[in-house]
């Protein structure tokens, strides 16, 4: 049986993680402001990592973060739109990540007649940084302090 103060504690953590500092819902989108697209990378079609600003980035600077995108995004007939839990990879294939003023996920995905289409969806209308962590709905990454190694030339 599990006790009350363990309920409790749950429910804190649970507000702590998914509240923002000033006390308001985090709610999704807006980490191109915090984020550095310049090194970002997508590991096996889903795994986004990435350096974004940590609530006291005088001190600390930048974290490294990594987030499951098939956390955020799903694929609805050919077409890739935020999602929980959307696991957009088990039907896309191809995915890329692209970078201008935003960060872009580019896939082929199949449509409502199993033809492949190319999709894109602009990841700042879904994911957010949350002290240095990128997150999603209900769903919040890891982070590090350093990235992965650069690939030798």
């Amino acid at each position: 049986m599990v006790s009350l103060a363990c309920i409790v504690q749950a429910i804190t953590v649970i507000l702590t993680v998914f509240t923002s500092p000033t006390g308001g819902q985090i709610t999704n989108g807006g980490f191109a402001s915090f984020c550095a697209f310049t090194g970002a990378i997508l590991v096996d079609g889903h795994l986004l990592g990435m350096y974004c600003e940590n609530n006291d980035i005088a001190i600390f600077g930048y974290n490294y973060t990594w987030i499951d995108l098939d956390y955020c995004i799903g694929n609805y007939i050919g077409m890739l739109r935020p999602q929980e839990f959307g696991h957009y990879s088990a039907s896309c294939r191809g995915c890329i990540i692209n970078f201008d003023s935003t960060l872009w996920l580019d896939c082929i995905c199949p449509d409502l007649r199993h033809l492949p289409v190319h999709s894109t969806i602009d990841l700042n209308t879904t994911l957010f940084d949350y002290d240095g962590a990128l997150g999603c709905f209900r769903v919040l990454g890891n982070k590090t302090r350093e990235g992965p190694p650069l690939p030798n030339n």
